[in-house]
């Protein structure tokens, strides 16, 4: 191989061999990009799960203790089963609202709501899901 000289351009062999170790250096670079990007990807469901979670949470709270007896308990809408949310098609969300199991056996000693908010999706390997738990009372 001979070196530049003046007024010369680059050989084809030379140019060869610089392209051959950019690529040796790209290439593994390449896998770390589609690795974050999957990350990323994974960061932003979960986010999104907490905040659906969170949301269905704050509204049975917001509700009160007596509206979310009378809809969950009495009416008999727990769990409440969402098979599609509106905001993301991919995410499935259950709210239930029980009793809670009281210390001395009798089937309500406190005014007292156990709130469960689950979100699941669907992800590459398995289902990923997220679990909110909470207490409502009476005030």
């Amino acid at each position: 191989m001979r070196f530049l000289k003046r007024g010369e351009g680059y050989t084809f062999i030379e140019l060869l061999l610089a392209v051959a170790i950019l690529a040796m250096i790209a290439a593994p670079l390449l896998g770390l990009l589609a690795t974050a990007c999957t990350a990323i990807r994974s960061a932003g469901d979960q986010t999104a799960a907490v905040n659906f979670a969170r949301s269905a949470m704050e509204t049975v709270k917001a509700a009160g203790f007596d509206a979310a007896y009378e809809t969950y308990i009495t009416g008999g809408q727990s769990p409440l089963i969402e098979e599609s949310l509106p905001e993301d098609p991919r995410m499935r969300r259950e709210i239930a609202v029980t009793l809670p199991p009281s210390p001395s056996g009798m089937v309500q000693d406190l005014e007292l709501l156990h709130i469960r908010v689950t979100v699941s999706w669907p992800a590459r390997s398995a289902e990923r899901v997220v679990v909110l738990e909470s207490y409502l009372c009476r005030r």
